[in-house]
């Protein structure tokens, strides 16, 4: 299989290491970066394009719901994980919305973590997959009867 990568978003840099550490114990998964807020995780994104961004969803400037709306149309192909500790339904409902994949309140486990971008990786591959398969059947010469 072959390794996701990851941005991690958040404001506060202690939350950003925590995370990272969390996640070095997955062999299948590389942080691949980490920024402190919305434009650096665009910048970043456009030119790195991670398959999943840990977002935060509250951070000064602004704030994660903006940029995942942002990242939907300037880098469609990342996933966004909405991490929070709001777990309020307006909240969820405001982040998918905005385009986020996937959301988990703060704080988490590292299992509940690697669950959560593991089944949103998993997703967007089945996506790839049946893509892939209409692009080729779209392709396909058609067969015409005499």
């Amino acid at each position: 299989m072959r390794r996701i990568n990851i941005l991690i978003v958040d404001d506060i840099s202690d939350t950003r290491d925590s995370i990272r550490r969390l996640l070095q114990f997955e062999d299948n998964i590389e942080v691949v970066g980490d920024v402190g807020s919305g434009s650096e995780a665009i910048l970043f994104a456009e030119a790195n394009r991670p398959d999943i961004i840990l977002m935060d969803i509250n951070m000064p400037e602004m704030d994660g719901i903006r940029t995942t709306e942002l990242l939907a149309h300037r880098a469609p192909e990342c996933s966004v994980i909405i991490m929070s500790v709001q777990g309020e339904q307006a909240y969820l409902r405001r982040a998918m919305m905005a385009g986020a994949r996937e959301y988990i309140v703060k704080p988490f486990t590292g299992d509940e973590l690697f669950s959560v971008i593991a089944k949103v990786y998993e997703l967007d591959q089945r996506k790839r997959d049946v893509s892939g398969e209409q692009i080729k059947v779209t392709n396909s010469p058609k067969t015409r009867k005499l």
